[in-house]
C-alpha cells in the first residue's frame, strides 16, 4: 500500500478527517472572457488593537486577477510579504498570536515602494476584517485612504452558505484544509483559496458573492434619543454611542451601521416603533459605498437630515 492509497482509506473513514494544506498557488484559469479586474489580498499584523498608536508589524498582500462576471481567480499578478521594527518590546500576546520575536523584528523595514505599487495596480482591497486592518494599512500608507475596500468577514453571508463560522482558520478547516494561521502572507493564500470555493445553495464563488456586495451601498444610521429611551435603542441592537467629538454626526448621539436599504428601512420601523411609540422622530443618514466603508474618517461621507416617517407618509 502506497501513502496516497493510505490517505484514501483514512479520508474515507468516517471516524477520521483528513486535512491538506491550503496550496500556495493557483489552478490554471478556467477558460473563458470577459473583462477582469485586480483585486488585493491583505492582511496585517500589529503590535495591538489600538488604530491610533499601535503600529503594522507585518503586511502580506497578494495581487490575483480575477474575472469580473464569474469571480474566479485567474493569476497571481504580485505579491509581497513585509516585517517591519516598531521600535518596542512586542507584548506576549502578540508574540504568541503572531510568533514574531522583537529578534525577528530587529532593524526591519517594510519596502514602501512596493506596498504603494501593488495598492495602485488594485481596483479592489480584500481584507478579512477590513474594519481592523484599513485604519491601520491607510495610517502607515496614505495610498489605501484612496482605494475601495471589501470585507470577506462582513459581507459574505458564510451561515447561508452553511459555514458555522465566519472565523478564517474555521471556514479553511470546513473546506478539509489548514494552514500556518496568524502570519500575513499565510492568512493572504487561505483567504484567496476560501474565496475560490463555491457556495452553496447559489452556485456562485465566495469572491463573486463578495464582488457583488462590494458594488450595493451601505447606510449609516445617526439619531439622538433621552436618556430614558437608550435601552429601548440598545435592545434593537447595533449601535453605538458617539460623544460628539465627530462633527458630520449628531452631538451626543447614537450611531448604527445597515448592510442595505433593506436593513436599514427594518431598523428605522424598530425605532419608529419601540423608542417612539409611533411618533415621527429626526435622524441623519449616510450613504457609505466601497470607498469609504472602513474608513475611520472617510472624507466623501456626507450625513443627511431626514424625518422619518416622511410628513404624510
Amino acid at each position: 500500500m502506497d501513502t496516497i492509497q493510505a490517505l484514501q482509506i483514512i479520508a474515507d473513514h468516517p471516524e477520521f478527517r483528513l486535512l491538506r494544506r491550503v496550496p500556495e498557488q493557483l489552478q490554471s484559469p478556467p477558460a473563458g472572457e470577459g473583462d477582469t479586474g485586480l483585486a488585493l489580498i491583505i492582511d496585517t499584523e500589529t503590535t495591538g488593537m489600538d488604530k491610533q498608536y499601535d503600529v503594522i508589524i507585518e503586511v502580506g498582500m497578494l495581487l490575483v486577477r480575477y474575472r469580473r462576471a464569474t469571480g474566479e481567480w485567474l493569476e497571481i499578478v504580485g505579491q509581497y510579504d513585509g516585517l517591519e521594527d516598531p521600535g518596542q518590546p512586542l507584548s506576549q500576546v502578540v508574540q504568541t498570536v503572531t510568533g514574531l520575536s522583537d529578534a525577528d523584528l530587529a532593524g526591519q523595514r517594510m519596502d514602501d515602494a512596493c506596498v504603494n505599487d501593488l495598492a495602485r495596480q488594485a481596483d479592489l482591497v480584500i481584507a478579512h476584517n477590513a474594519a481592523f486592518d484599513r485604519p491601520f494599512l491607510s495610517r502607515r500608507w496614505p495610498i489605501f485612504q484612496e482605494k475601495s475596500f471589501a470585507c470577506s468577514v462582513n459581507e459574505i453571508d458564510w451561515m447561508a452558505a452553511g459555514f458555522t463560522s465566519a472565523k478564517l482558520e474555521l471556514l479553511v478547516y470546513h473546506c478539509g484544509y489548514f494552514y500556518d494561521s496568524h502570519r500575513a502572507l499565510n492568512d493572504c493564500w487561505a483567504l484567496l483559496f476560501v474565496l475560490g470555493q463555491v457556495l452553496a445553495p447559489r452556485g456562485e464563488t465566495a469572491l463573486s458573492a463578495l464582488l457583488q456586495s462590494a458594488d450595493k451601498p451601505s447606510f449609516l444610521l445617526n439619531l439622538q434619543v433621552r436618556f430614558d429611551d437608550k435601552d429601548k435603542l440598545k435592545a434593537i441592537g447595533g449601535f453605538q454611542w458617539l460623544d460628539g467629538s465627530d462633527a458630520r454626526h449628531l452631538p451626543k448621539s447614537w450611531l448604527r451601521r445597515c448592510k442595505d436599504k433593506v436593513e436599514l428601512r427594518a431598523v428605522l420601523d424598530s425605532i419608529h416603533a419601540q423608542v417612539f411609540g409611533g411618533r415621527s422622530f429626526p435622524c441623519q443618514i449616510g450613504k457609505l459605498t466601497a470607498l469609504e466603508r472602513y474608513a475611520t474618517n472617510p472624507q466623501t461621507l456626507r450625513m443627511k437630515s431626514y424625518e422619518f416617517p416622511a410628513p404624510g407618509a
